[in-house]
């Protein structure tokens, strides 16, 4: 078994199967990431250590209970930003454990489309259209495309 020290002195990808003991400060609710893959964040503490673990898939509907624990799984050790953390996609749910529900998982919002990738698609209606031996269509169609474009349709 690792301590937090021994995780927070060790090299960028090093492995651990236990860390412990350690205390659950602060866990909050799973997210979709950009990737599509479901992760959550828990801040864990132990004398004088804390160490961000992000939970990846499966692990991170795993709600972790209050108190010491000792947390059993497939750990790597990472860099985010300049401090250490660890990377949990395979974890061992510990004694007390729960599962997070449907309702706390929040979804990623849509993404708004820029500005220019609007303008993008309108003028590439409007060159087709022109293309096609209609240019005095060539304005309608590119405001049909760009207005499209914002609503979320994407042209192919």
């Amino acid at each position: 078994m690792s301590t937090l020290h021994e995780v927070a002195s060790a090299p960028e990808g090093k492995s651990f199967m236990s860390i412990g003991p350690v205390v659950v400060h602060k866990q909050f609710n799973p997210k979709i990431a950009k990737n599509g893959k479901l992760y959550s964040t828990v801040i864990v503490k132990a004398t004088g250590h804390e160490i961000f673990l992000s939970l990846w898939d499966e692990a991170a509907k795993c709600r972790l209970p209050e108190g010491e624990l000792t947390l059993r799984g497939k750990f790597s050790r990472t860099n985010y930003g300049s401090s250490p953390s660890l990377r949990c996609e395979d974890l061992t749910p510990p004694e007390g454990a729960g599962l997070f529900g449907d309702d706390d998982i929040k979804q990623q919002a849509d993404a708004k489309p820029l500005l220019k990738d609007c303008i993008d698609a309108g003028l590439r209606a409007a060159d087709y259209i022109t293309r096609k031996d209609h240019p005095e269509l060539a304005e309608a169609a590119f405001s049909f495309a760009a207005h499209a474009f914002i609503k979320g349709v994407r042209m192919e």
